[in-house]
């Protein structure tokens, strides 16, 4: 599962690299890895997801599926299907993504930080020396890297052009946000603006950077923020003339003359102004439903285009906005769904820089990417286990640090000493550094990380004589008062649990295999005392006490000492209190 994690991350962060021809800027493999992580867990995705993200994914793939059937359907082309994928790319990837990141969060943190490190270092290098390096596996797309660079725009990164460049820095800077790696957004933002130098992608940022103040309801934040835009008026005001580049001119423009930007630039012209006058004809039309045709969307555009005469072209795929395709094709339909997104991005963040990523995501596709974009998908899906983990912590894995807490704890408790917090240099103490090693394994097990945690087992086992398999689970507050000698080869052990040195716990036979159906089951707050074996499918009660070196072959109740070989209950144990 880590490798189809990081398989599922690497395809979407390089969405342009292209290991086969295409004609087509982005590339199908996220799709294809993302379906087989549905298969392969079930869809649980889904399932686990919270209800505002099931309407929302759900709802939009059934309304796109529903309007293409009855709209494009039987005579459909190809830029039909990939209006169609608008729709079901985000129930696709999404839930893989949420998967990954609550089951498989080291793989999905790892591989993006990794990802983004390449795409800054491929970027610097162009900027600083070669324009054109590493743009051959872009397959076609690289042929105009030099036509760009002569042109005085940023660089290209390992995307087609400077905007595709910018606007995937800012998704990576929302994904590495949503992961907690502040640092790592940051540079994602920054290489978007200094090193891709776009205008589109600037726009994007200035407009999300006083929504995040905004909403930070942090006065000292939102003065920085009024204090950092004047700041940027000023600087836009003192810089000389041809300084900075197409960016910095356009935005001089803008703050001269805000209507002329429109007009500036063919770029700006065909995607600011191709959204804007889209949307006035859409309003004008009281959003009525097109549906998924192209030949819809060409008469509109015909339409669009007599009516705004300051519009130089539209595209011919559809509507240069992802929001506004889907007004455009479903109408009023699109609203609630569109907000029920909106809401669930607007919403997750907490932090300055991670409201400043994530506002600025929206942005993208409201100006000119389609939401079957993988990004979108990718910190959509990073964006439900964020709000997902704060209703319903990660299973184990949000316990498992507090496991040697409690483990601490109890021996403190049971030693008769007061209560204290565990400090780091009271893990190496000979009595607790056993519990460290196999938590330690225990959780390099649980996260697909094999060989280490059959390292720290066998460092257990060399160091203390302690032989505990790396796949055991064992319930917190676990004492091992003299570790050497011990065995701990069962299927489960509970809570609260004292296991004495030369314990044994296994199957009665040789069991390489490790089959939890032929080992003891050891419940919660059990002592098993000096040289004890307890031996087969046996379960040993809550509250029992195995005595020295008895040897236990059948279930053992509640509150129970035995002692003997075989063991035989002579007396009660109460449980403790609580």
């Amino acid at each position: 599962m880590p490798v189809l994690a990081a398989v599922l991350v690497l395809t979407i962060a390089f969405p342009y690299v292209q290991p086969l021809p295409s004609d087509s800027y982005t590339q199908p493999y996220p799709l294809f890895v993302a379906s087989l992580i549905l298969l392969v867990t079930g869809a649980r995705g889904l399932a686990i997801a919270l209800p505002p993200d099931r309407f929302a994914l759900i709802g939009l793939a059934a309304c796109g599926l529903v309007a293409f059937l009855l709209t494009a359907y039987p005579g459909f082309g190809p830029q039909e299907l990939k209006y169609l994928l608008n729709y079901l790319t985000p129930l696709i990837i999404a839930p893989a993504v949420l998967v990954m990141a609550r089951e498989q969060r080291r793989a999905v943190d790892l591989t993006l930080r990794i990802s983004a490190a390449l795409w800054l270092g491929i970027a610097a290098v162009q900027a600083l020396k070669m324009p054109d390096f590493a743009t051959g596996v872009l397959g076609a797309w690289s042929q105009y890297v030099g036509d760009i660079a002569a042109s005085g725009r940023g660089v290209v990164g390992l995307a087609p052009e400077p905007t595709h460049h910018a606007f995937h820095m800012i998704s990576l800077s929302a994904a590495l946000a949503l992961m907690g790696r502040r640092f790592w957004a940051l540079l994602c933002l920054a290489s978007a603006l200094l090193l891709a130098r776009s205008a589109s992608g600037a726009m994007v940022l200035a407009l999300a950077l006083p929504l995040a103040t905004l909403f930070s309801r942090r006065i000292s934040l939102v003065l920085g923020g009024i204090a950092l835009a004047l700041g940027g008026l000023a600087f836009l005001w003192l810089v000389p003339e041809g300084f900075g580049g197409r960016m910095m001119e356009l935005a001089r423009r803008f703050l001269a003359d805000p209507a002329s930007i429109l007009m500036a630039d063919y770029s700006v012209n065909m995607r600011l102004g191709g959204m804007l006058s889209s949307m006035l004809w859409q309003i004008s039309e009281f959003f009525m439903p097109h549906g998924l045709s192209q030949d819809a969307w060409m008469q509109a555009r015909q339409a669009i285009l007599a009516s705004h005469g300051w519009v130089v072209d539209l595209s011919g795929n559809g509507v240069p906005s992802g929001w506004g395709i889907l007004t455009f094709q479903l109408g009023l339909l699109a609203l609630p769904l569109i907000a029920a997104l909106l809401w669930r991005f607007y919403t997750t963040p907490r932090g300055l820089v991670a409201r400043w990523a994530l506002y600025s995501v929206p942005l993208i596709y409201l100006f000119q990417y389609n939401i079957s974009a993988p990004q979108f998908s990718l910190v959509y899906g990073l964006c439900m286990a964020t709000a997902l983990a704060r209703r319903v912590p990660a299973p184990a894995r949000s316990r498992r640090l507090d496991l040697l807490a409690q483990d601490w704890a109890r021996l403190r408790a049971l030693s008769g000493q007061p209560a204290s917090r565990l400090r780091p240099w009271q893990l190496l103490s000979p009595r607790f550094l056993p519990n460290v090693l196999l938590r330690a394994a225990n959780i390099a097990h649980e996260t697909g990380h094999g060989i280490l945690a059959k390292f720290l087992s066998l460092l257990n086992f060399v160091v203390f004589n302690l032989e505990v398999p790396a796949r055991l689970r064992i319930g917190p507050g676990l004492v091992l008062p003299h570790p050497q000698g011990t065995v701990l080869g069962a299927a489960e052990i509970g809570s609260n649990v004292t296991i004495f040195h030369q314990v044994t716990l296994g199957a009665r036979a040789a069991d390489f295999g490790y089959d939890l159906a032929t080992r003891p089951v050891i419940g919660d707050n059990v002592t098993l005392s000096v040289g004890a074996k307890i031996l087969g499918p046996v379960t040993i009660g809550a509250g029992a006490t195995v005595g020295a070196n008895a040897v236990v072959v059948k279930d053992v109740p509640a509150q129970v000492t035995v002692v003997g070989i075989p063991a035989k209950p002579i007396g009660t144990t109460p449980l403790p209190a609580g």
